[in-house]
């Protein structure tokens, strides 16, 4: 824990993103890294795999836009600087060993960015929000020269702030408005995604699954990780064991089905009706 105070206390971020706690969320996730390494180990290995794998089908070798990027831990940071003259790592946070990594070569590029466009307006505010007034402009910029863009372990995080931030303003954390808007954040960034000059990789858990451990009662609870927004025929579905009896509770095991698919230029995302 003092490890972690120190980490916040030192670490470099934008007042904004640091408000709404992503600094802290960041260093409770490298933390967890740490504790459960051997836990996440196959999950890590499969996001790589299946980046290493879309740089195969992409053509381009001038520009890589990592979205999520956040510690690098998913991403095959080796093999990307072997293969793209450019490499930019976007994220609203970057803890110190990422920022070491990028100083050791000139390809990556940092870029401390919201890509849901609504962080400013929330930030500002410190009245009541309505959701219905609130307009999601994504960074096109970002994106503009890439050959390959990828949604790193993000699509499902997106909201999670967001949300904190509306409810802390005032807005009823059950609410059907409330809960649309996370769902158009989500519609939002998959736009974008289908909208850039690119291919696309897109990495995200689609299903969160709560699991008994060691004789616990009580079967498997499941549910959508993404606001009911299901996607028809993943390439690939591999299992990420985020957190392991006992990380959140003594009996149960926190699961998430996670899937990628990978778009050429142009195409579009299929869902399930």
């Amino acid at each position: 824990m003092l490890s972690e105070a120190l980490t916040y206390i030192f670490a470099k971020s934008q007042n904004k993103f640091k408000s709404l706690g992503y600094l802290r969320e960041a260093i409770a996730i490298e933390a967890r890294h740490k504790r459960c390494h051997s836990a996440w180990s196959e999950h890590l290995k499969q996001s790589q795999q299946r980046i290493t794998e879309a740089v195969e089908k992409t053509e381009g070798r001038n520009r890589i836009v990592l979205l999520g990027a956040g510690a690098g831990h998913d991403i095959p940071l080796d093999y990307l600087l072997s293969e793209f003259e450019e490499i930019h790592l976007v994220d609203v946070i970057f803890l110190k060993s990422i920022r070491e990594k990028a100083k050791q070569s000139p390809a990556i590029k940092l870029i401390e960015s919201d890509v849901t466009g609504i962080i400013n307006p929330l930030f500002e505010d410190k009245n009541r929000i309505n959701v219905t007034d609130l307009n999601l402009c994504p960074p096109d910029e970002l994106l503009i020269g890439a050959d390959l863009v990828v949604s790193c372990n993000l699509l499902s995080q997106l909201p999670i702030n967001i949300k904190n931030r509306l409810v802390a303003l005032g807005e009823n954390e059950d609410s059907k408005e409330l809960g649309g808007f996370c769902r158009s954040i989500i519609n939002s960034h998959l736009k974008w995604l289908e909208s850039c000059d690119a291919s696309i990789l897109l990495i995200s858990d689609f299903e969160r699954h709560l699991v008994p451990q060691d004789g616990a009662k009580g079967k498997i609870v499941k549910s959508n990780a993404l606001f009911g927004i299901s996607f028809l025929m993943p390439d690939h579905l591999w299992v990420w064991d985020i957190a392991p009896r006992p990380e959140i509770d003594r009996m149960f095991s926190l699961k998430h089905l996670v899937g990628s698919i990978y778009l050429q230029e142009k195409e579009a995302f299929k869902f399930k009706s």
